[in-house]
């Protein structure tokens, strides 16, 4: 089965959003019968202060949440401790990964590294797979993602780990 996702990223300054579709992972043009081309201006770029909220409600008009998806988020909200226990992975994740940066063999607080920004629920029939997606202060290009498998935290790494 082929693998499809948009990718956007936002430059607040100049309230641009760029889009990029990829499928297995390799970048594909964005088709031009697609809904986001009524939206982009004649170089190819999306201004967000020309559209606002009426583009939001319009992308998100047709999507379904399969009845899989809000079954995996409603066990995922109620494993509390399964969340709070990933944050020893997460440490160790900033530990292996910038230590230099963080100047030290402990991390006090892991909100100065990783800022959690919203949840990701895959479209998965046999399990349940929820991530939380992280802004990351050392790479802010790729973020973070905690990868939690059947309510259980199994993996943390660059957010393409899980898209």
């Amino acid at each position: 089965m082929s693998k499809q996702y948009l990718h956007m990223k936002y430059h607040p300054a100049k309230k641009e959003v760029l889009f990029h579709r990829f499928q297995d992972k390799k970048e594909v043009a964005i088709r031009s019968d697609s809904r986001l081309m009524k939206y982009m201006n004649e170089k190819g770029d999306f201004i967000l202060q020309d559209h606002g909220n009426s583009f939001f409600d319009d992308i998100a008009s047709n999507e379904n949440v399969l009845p899989q998806q809000e079954k995996a988020l409603d066990d995922f909200l109620k494993a509390k401790e399964a969340v709070n226990d990933s944050k020893a992975m997460v440490e160790k994740y900033v530990l292996e990964n910038n230590r230099n940066d963080v100047g030290e063999d402990n991390i006090e607080n892991i909100f100065k590294y990783v800022i959690p920004k919203y949840l990701y629920v895959k479209r998965n029939e046999d399990k349940h797979v929820v991530a939380i997606m992280c802004n990351y202060k050392f790479d802010m290009e790729n973020g973070l993602a905690i990868v939690f498998e059947n309510e259980e935290a199994i993996e943390v790494g660059k957010q393409d780990i899980i898209l």
